[in-house]
């Protein structure tokens, strides 16, 4: 057990060290986009509206906090991005053994969170987090009546509005 310990850990730094500038850029990114716009996500900076990954993370930390029923309801793909990381993670560091099969897993749940996420676009927003809309993003910034549009759009599709 040991030595499969300090296996898995070799193969864990063996992977930081080769991915270092990659994990130091986006380290450099979240720090920059924290301050100037106070968000992370590209999509929301651009144009206020959540992307597919929003309440994402903190899904995740609800998971792991055991507040199941907080982590569906903010996004219900945490729970099987959480487990398909850890098979991940068993597969990489602990087994040695490639992942590819993981990589076609992971590709039919991005197609579920793309539909997932059109079906909350539709169903919810502009709603509470996180399929809210962000203000101060950069096209309402630079788009007169750009914050108009969008919720006006939204609540159309719905007969709220118009």
């Amino acid at each position: 057990m040991g030595k499969k310990l300090r296996l898995a850990a070799m193969r864990l730094w063996k992977d930081i060290q080769t991915y270092k500038a990659l994990l130091l850029a986006l380290l450099f990114y979240d720090a920059v986009v924290q301050i100037c716009f106070g968000a992370f996500c590209p999509m929301v900076i651009v144009t206020g509206l959540p992307c597919p990954g929003c309440g994402m993370t903190r899904a995740v930390c609800y998971l792991l906090t055991g507040q199941f029923a907080k982590s569906w309801e903010m996004h219900p793909m945490g729970i099987l991005w959480t487990a398909l990381a850890v098979c991940f993670l068993l597969s990489r560091y602990w087994f040695a053994k490639p992942a590819k099969a993981l990589l076609r897993v992971g590709g039919v749940l991005a197609v579920c969170m793309l539909a997932l996420y059109l079906y909350r676009m539709y169903r919810c927003f502009p709603g509470e987090a996180p399929m809210a809309y962000h203000e101060k993003n950069l096209l309402e910034r630079a788009l007169p009546g750009y914050r108009d549009l969008v919720l006006r759009l939204s609540f159309l599709h719905k007969g709220k509005g118009g």
